[in-house]
C-alpha cells in the first residue's frame, strides 16, 4: 500500500501473485492520476471518520479504525467496503462481480493492460517484468541484471497514466469536496 503521508510517498507496490524473486512485490512509482486519487480518498476518509464520530461512533468501531489504519499508512489495505453488520471487508474480486458485472472477466485488466502498454510504446521486456515474468539471470531484478529499475518503472507508470487519461478514468471525490 502506497504510504499516504503526501507528494514525497510516489511508490507503492504492484503485486497479484507470489511468485518471482520479489515474491510478488512490485515497487511501482505512483501515476499522478492515481496519486491524485489517493489524496482525494484520504481527504474522504478524513471527512468520513468526523463524520462517524459526530454520529457518536466509538473510536474504537472496527470502520473508524480501519479507516485510522489507514491513514497511519498501517499495513492494511487501502479499500475496504462496509458489510452488511456494518464491520470494514477487504475489496475483493467477490465484491466487484456481482449482480451486471457477475459475468466479466475478473481478470480483464491483467490481459488488457500489456497491449496497452505496447500500443504507448513500452518496450516489450518492461511489461514482462512489470508482469513479473521473470527470467532468471536476465530479469531486471536479478543480481547480475544491468537494467535501471527506476528507468523502466518509471516509464511503465508515465504510460500506465496515460492510459488512465485516455480510458477517461479521472480522480474521484468523496464526501470530501477538496483535499
Amino acid at each position: 500500500m502506497p504510504a499516504l503521508g503526501g507528494a514525497s510517498c510516489l511508490f507503492g507496490q504492484h503485486g497479484d501473485k507470489l511468485i518471482g524473486p520479489t515474491r510478488g512485490l512490485t515497487p511501482l512509482p505512483i501515476p499522478n492520476t492515481l496519486l491524485v486519487q489517493i489524496q482525494l480518498w484520504q481527504a474522504h476518509l478524513n471527512a468520513l471518520d468526523r463524520r462517524l464520530a459526530k454520529l457518536n461512533f466509538k473510536t474504537a468501531h472496527p470502520v473508524r479504525e480501519r479507516i485510522q489504519a489507514i491513514l497511519r499508512s498501517d499495513n492494511v489495505n487501502l479499500l475496504f467496503i462496509i458489510n452488511k453488520d456494518g464491520a470494514p471487508d477487504s475489496l475483493s474480486t467477490k465484491s466487484l462481480f456481482y449482480g451486471e458485472g457477475k459475468s466479466l472477466n475478473h481478470d480483464f485488466s491483467r490481459h488488457m493492460m500489456p497491449g496497452l502498454l505496447a500500443k504507448h510504446d513500452v518496450p516489450f521486456e518492461y511489461v514482462q517484468w512489470w508482469l513479473r515474468h521473470h527470467v532468471d539471470g536476465t530479469s531486471a531484478s536479478a543480481a547480475a541484471s544491468t537494467v535501471i529499475q527506476q528507468v523502466w518503472l518509471s516509464r511503465v507508470a508515465s504510460a500506465l497514466d496515460r492510459i488512465a487519461l485516455d480510458l477517461g478514468l479521472r480522480p474521484l471525490h468523496g464526501i470530501a469536496r477538496t483535499l
